[in-house]
């Protein structure tokens, strides 16, 4: 094929190619801040090359300053994200080119609290008890996307789920024979993160004289 008929072909296909590939950073850009992330360096290195990292908003660990200081390249670099920031930023420069990666910060996950009047109820043995409202839960992800599944305890340390109660509230409470605590879990979808909220007591009166041990449970 002729030399022009190649071009033709590349600009055709919006092929491109490219002998010395720019450095290319990746790791995570969304991030708590005080906790150390990894990020991966790769380059098209040779034995004269030349790199340095710095950040905006974070410390290089475990040097501690915004500089890696300019020397030989490295496959990978620490950062501390700094607290009271919302975005941050590395700049690799390089004799092989530069790179850059944008982050944005967030917090733990906290979960949603039992809301007060919910946080305790007294019923009336085999009594219904009212809907448990829990507040709206907040961090874990930069775009979060939340999962509950409540559950349920007799002595507030053993918890099981609760069948079917993946609401914010929990609105569909069986009749109750013993005292009982509810909590709601919640699972940030992308990160993982799990959190609970803290626990909605239902106090149950005594039984009716005469009401046998097999009618307690």
């Amino acid at each position: 094929m002729k030399k022009t008929n190649f071009l033709y072909v590349l600009l055709l296909c919006g092929c491109v190619i490219n002998s010395a590939a720019q450095p290319v950073m990746t790791g995570a850009t969304c991030v708590v801040s005080g906790t150390t992330y990894q990020y991966l360096i790769n380059g098209n290195w040779d034995s004269a090359s030349t790199m340095e990292v710095c950040t905006t908003g974070g410390l290089i660990a475990p040097l501690h300053g915004p500089c890696s200081g300019n020397g030989a390249p490295q496959s990978s670099v620490l950062i501390i994200w700094n607290a009271g920031v919302t975005t941050g930023s590395l700049q690799l420069t390089s004799s092989k080119g530069n790179a850059s990666l944008t982050v944005n910060m967030t917090t733990p996950l906290q979960a949603g609290a039992i809301a007060n009047l919910s946080k305790q109820q007294s019923v009336g043995f085999n009594g219904v008890p009212t809907v448990i409202h829990c507040g709206a839960d907040s961090g874990g992800s930069c775009r979060p996307v939340y999962a509950h599944q409540w559950q349920q305890s007799r002595d507030n340390v053993h918890w099981t789920d609760v069948s079917q109660a993946t609401g914010s509230d929990l609105t569909v409470i069986p009749a109750q024979k013993q005292t009982v605590f509810f909590r709601r879990k919640t699972v940030e979808m992308g990160s993982g993160s799990v959190a609970y909220s803290d626990a909605a007591a239902v106090m149950v009166g005594p039984p009716p004289p005469g009401t046998t041990a097999a009618a307690m449970n």
